[in-house]
C-alpha cells in the first residue's frame, strides 16, 4: 500500500504545464513588473517630499503613477474571466466584486472627485 500511495504522489509531481499555466505565469510576470515599476515610480516622486504637508498631501504622487496604475488595475478584469472560465479555482463574482471596488476609485472616484486623490494615499 505505501508503494502505491508513493506513486500516486509521484504521478501529481510530473504533472506537465499546459497552455493555460504558461499564460496564468506570464500573466503574473507582467502584472508583477508593472507593480514593480509603479512601486518604484513612486519611491522617486517620494524622495522628492520635503516637508509635513508634501507627505500628508501625498504631493504629485498620483499624477506620476496615474496611467499606469489605471492600466494595471483595469488589467485585474482579466482576473474575472480567469475565475469564470475556470483557468484559477476562485469564485467569480468575488473576483469580480474585489476588483470593481478597485477600478472603481482607479477610475470613477478619482475623476468624479479630483479633490480626493491626495486622501485616498493618506490611508494606505
Amino acid at each position: 500500500e505505501k508503494e502505491m500511495a508513493g506513486n500516486k504522489g509521484d504521478s501529481k509531481a510530473k504533472k506537465s504545464l499546459g497552455l493555460g499555466d504558461f499564460y496564468l505565469i506570464f500573466y503574473n510576470v507582467v502584472l508583477a513588473g508593472g507593480w514593480l515599476y509603479i512601486l518604484l515610480k513612486a519611491n522617486e516622486v517620494i524622495k522628492t517630499w520635503k516637508t509635513t504637508e508634501d507627505i500628508m498631501t501625498a504631493k504629485n504622487l498620483y499624477k506620476h503613477i496615474e496611467f499606469i496604475l489605471q492600466i494595471f488595475q483595469t488589467a485585474a478584469l482579466l482576473e474575472v474571466v480567469h475565475a469564470a472560465t475556470g483557468l484559477v479555482k476562485s469564485n467569480a463574482i468575488l473576483v469580480f466584486l474585489q476588483v470593481l471596488s478597485r477600478i472603481t476609485v482607479v477610475w470613477l472616484i478619482t475623476y468624479l472627485f479630483p479633490a480626493v486623490i491626495p486622501f485616498i494615499f493618506t490611508f494606505f
